[in-house]
């Protein structure tokens, strides 16, 4: 999965990625989506948009933070240290702000 998503995060600016991730059109698949919600993690900046974006996306913040420890347990077998470091602030962004 992180090979695609590494392809998306170099294809995609982080508004691309969102308007992929938002988009209601039956021409990406859910799957699609789920990559992209890891590029625009991998390459926006800015948390406190991804973890908005997450949230609609996974229907809830606590949603969206219960797929962020699934990402987590999968481990450094499916994931670069990079982006478990990414999960590890973007659940901090979820923590301090009340999100859940």
């Amino acid at each position: 999965m992180e090979t695609t998503s590494e392809e998306y995060a170099s294809r995609y600016n982080p508004n691309e990625l969102i308007k992929r991730i938002e988009s209601r059109s039956g021409q990406i698949s859910p799957s699609t989506r789920e990559t992209c919600c890891l590029a625009l993690l991998k390459k926006n900046p800015n948390l406190r948009q991804v973890a908005e974006v997450w949230s609609v996306y996974y229907g809830s913040k606590r949603t969206a933070l219960n797929q962020v420890d699934n990402y987590k347990r999968a481990g450094s077998d499916v994931f670069s240290h990079a982006l478990l470091q990414k999960l590890d602030n973007l659940r901090e962004v979820f923590n301090e702000n009340g999100m859940y």
